[in-house]
């Protein structure tokens, strides 16, 4: 168990980990420990508990609305609009390719780099890339098809990394032990709830509104997610449980870098 905590953390010796082992043991023994909602309810009140789940749950909340999702979903019409006028199929196949290679990499990625700083430079690659898309989609300048093809492609690789990729990982990091499963269940029920009425709603508001404002709703949460990543999310790779719970209480570091 030690050598295999000491893995997961990045650890470089048992020290390092040796008290988030003995907090493990402690709550295993506890005999007070019961299936009852009520002590979930009581962690809650806890910074360390409600600060990440707040956070988290934003976090999926504007990743639903990059419109990252739909591309998968409407990934022929999400093409023509963007202004692709043949090979749409093409391109809507490319996106399925690129959406697992950022799967692949994004696992090197996060070791070599962490969470934080990945999340921020992708975020700003798929704002870039989608606020081009909404100017091509506008009218005001005119792309040729092989640079539209490339930015709907990077917009996908860099939205899936900021968004989808990295965000998911940090669920079994960030909180408590003590409300994981919950709080982890809550956060991705909201993910999935919203993404699915944002799905729903996408067909609706192509035909009801102009492609152009669909865009540009996209481009907004791209850089509101990108900003709130910069502002709000802490870097939680190969840190301790207790050091990232530290954060959250305000005890030991103030850095939003952690």
């Amino acid at each position: 168990a030690l050598q295999a905590l000491q893995r997961l953390r990045g650890a470089s010796g048992p020290d390092q980990i040796q008290e988030e082992l003995n907090s493990f043991r402690s709550r295993a023994k506890d005999k007070q420990q019961t299936t009852s909602w009520l002590p979930i309810f009581k962690h809650l009140r806890k910074p360390q508990a409600y600060k990440p789940l707040i956070m988290m749950n934003l976090l999926f909340l504007c990743a639903s609305l990059t419109g990252i999702v739909l591309v998968m979903s409407f990934a022929v019409d999400f093409t023509e609009r963007a202004g692709i006028k043949a090979e749409t199929y093409y391109v809507a196949m490319c996106i399925g390719i690129v959406r697992i290679v950022s799967i692949l990499i994004f696992t090197w990625v996060r070791n070599e780099f962490g969470n934080r700083n990945p999340a921020i430079f992708f975020g700003m690659i798929m704002t870039a890339s989608i606020t081009m898309l909404t100017v091509n989609v506008s009218g005001l300048l005119v792309l040729p098809q092989w640079l539209i093809g490339a930015l709907v492609l990077v917009y996908v690789y860099a939205g899936s990394t900021s968004f989808s990729n990295i965000m998911l990982a940090m669920l079994g990091e960030v909180f408590p032990t003590e409300i994981r499963g919950f709080a982890s269940g809550i956060t991705t029920g909201l993910g999935f709830t919203t993404s699915f009425v944002s799905t729903k709603l996408y067909p609706i508001f192509v035909t009801e509104f102009e492609a152009y404002f669909v865009f540009l709703f996209f481009t907004i949460f791209g850089a509101v997610g990108t900003l709130y990543i910069y502002l709000f999310l802490p870097e939680t790779h190969g840190k301790t449980l207790l050091e990232i719970e530290d954060y959250f209480k305000g005890e030991q570091i103030t850095d939003t870098k952690l």
